[in-house]
């Protein structure tokens, strides 16, 4: 599991050369973050005129300023029990920066930041901008041990993904030939593989457990097929190839995966297990004209949206992994849109009646249909607590509240109340409801809608990130 965060997207910027070492710095952290159910939020405000960063107990007290100064600072996620944090230090320089969670031990460990990815040990993967390319650097989160892992002009390298001993997948984009190739490589920059390289452009979809890779081939028109490598380069398997796009979908167990194949308009989902020998395709809804792949369950049923006809409504069904035990879910002459999934496998969904959405729970069998919020007004699913309670939004007019309802229906209790506008933010391990304001400010609220606190409210407006 690792922490990435793009500043960019897919945008690429043409930065002035960074300076030798982009990383580098000084301070101290590491290891997972300090406990197994943070109780702080982290926030970034915008009250001083420019965007800053803080930490603040969930109510209210104990504010902790992680980063403020003349620039923007924002959010770049957790390495260890630093927190990182990005500088618009100038016009074309993003840095990366960490900081303690009492504010101290600011640390510098880039410039010319394109994107960041936080491996399972904590150590911190840059990508850093030059005016001839993209290269990748490795450096501790607290600043120090600064590495550059891959070199190359005219490149443009892109962590995308750790194996469990803690090697890294990476694609290079050379500028000469146009498309991206998928390389492994240990976490020091040695020992580079080749996984994928050809003359069409591969992209990482994910790893199996085993550390296999799954990566689609683009081979040309935007009709990506389907490939499995070992992680040496070896045993390089087809998944799905034909003349139509297969995109991936999500792995099932440890050697399967679901993926959807596009013929014109019309959507197909598959099966296609690779343990060993030759992969084995299972047709998994293909008879439809549309069928959008939703959720898998956790005993590997797979959750779909699908229509006869474009002028159709969707519908919601369910299927088993080898493509038997089909079940209709929810299929009425409205729109049934996917919500979520219930610890014990029930589907919560959204029905779109042509004038507002109601919610609904069913089980996983189709049986037990259960009516959650059914009104005048749009109702939609925001969170499921752990033990499986519903928390939704309701526009009432000119304003909208939060709700939580037991999944049997019974409960229903308002979070909220009163005129404005909220919205669901977040629900904290310790079983409070963060949510924002018009002016997108944080308050916090227990389960049972008592105990309101407002956590965050200056006339600035605060964005919540995450619990620390």
């Amino acid at each position: 599991m690792c922490t990435r965060t793009s500043i960019f997207g897919g945008l690429l910027i043409a930065f002035s050369v960074f300076t030798v070492a982009c990383p580098g710095g000084g301070g101290g952290g590491g290891g997972t973050p300090p406990t197994a159910t943070p109780k702080k939020i982290i926030f970034s405000s915008q009250a001083s005129g420019m965007r800053d960063l803080f930490m603040i107990e969930q109510d209210g007290t104990g504010l902790v300023t992680l980063a403020s100064s003349t620039f923007d600072e924002w959010y770049g996620g957790i390495a260890g029990k630093r927190i990182l944090f990005y500088r618009q230090a100038g016009s074309s320089d993003i840095q990366l920066h960490s900081v303690l969670p009492d504010g101290s031990g600011s640390a510098f460990l880039a410039s010319n930041v394109y994107g960041t990815d936080v491996m399972p040990d904590t150590t911190v993967i840059v990508s850093c901008m030059s005016t001839t390319g993209r290269n990748l650097y490795r450096v501790n989160a607290d600043g120090t041990g600064p590495a550059q892992i891959t070199s190359g002009a005219f490149v443009l390298d892109q962590a995308k993904g750790f194996t469990s001993d803690n090697r890294i997948v990476f694609g290079r984009y050379p500028a000469s030939s146009g498309q991206q190739d998928l390389y492994i490589m240990n976490a020091d920059g040695t020992g580079i593989i080749s996984l994928a390289t050809s003359t069409f452009s591969e992209e990482f979809a994910a790893l199996t457990p085993d550390n296999r890779v799954l990566f689609s081939r683009d081979m040309g028109s935007g009709e990506p097929d389907l490939f499995v490598v070992n992680s040496d380069g070896t045993n390089l398997l087809s998944l799905a190839t034909s003349t139509y796009p297969d995109w991936f979908q999500t792995l099932v167990g440890n050697a399967s995966a679901v993926y959807m194949r596009t013929v014109g308009a019309q959507t197909d989902l598959y099966l296609v297990s690779f343990g060993t020998g030759t992969p084995v395709t299972t047709p998994l809804a293909t008879t439809l004209h549309q069928e959008f792949f939703k959720k898998l369950t956790t005993d590997n049923r797979v959750i779909f949206q699908s229509r006869l006809t474009p002028a159709d409504p969707y519908d919601l069904k369910i299927v088993k992994a080898d493509g038997t035990g089909l079940v209709s879910l929810a299929s009425t002459t409205y729109d049934e849109e996917f919500a979520g999934l219930t610890s014990d496998n029930r589907v919560v969904f959204n029905r779109h009646d042509g004038t507002q959405n109601d919610l609904y729970i069913v089980n996983a069998d189709g049986t037990g249909l259960v009516p959650l919020a059914v009104t005048a007004y749009d109702e939609s699913f925001s969170a499921l607590t752990p033990d499986n309670r519903i928390i939704f939004s309701r526009a009432e007019g000119s304003q909208s509240n939060l709700y939580i309802i037991n999944p049997n229906g019974t409960g229903l209790t308002p979070l909220t109340t009163g005129a404005g506008y909220k919205w669901f933010l977040a629900l904290s391990p310790e079983g409070r409801v963060l949510f924002a304001r018009d002016t997108y400010n944080i308050y916090s609220v227990k389960l049972d809608g008592t105990d309101l606190i407002p956590v965050a409210t200056s006339t600035g407006t605060e964005i919540f990130n995450t619990f620390y």
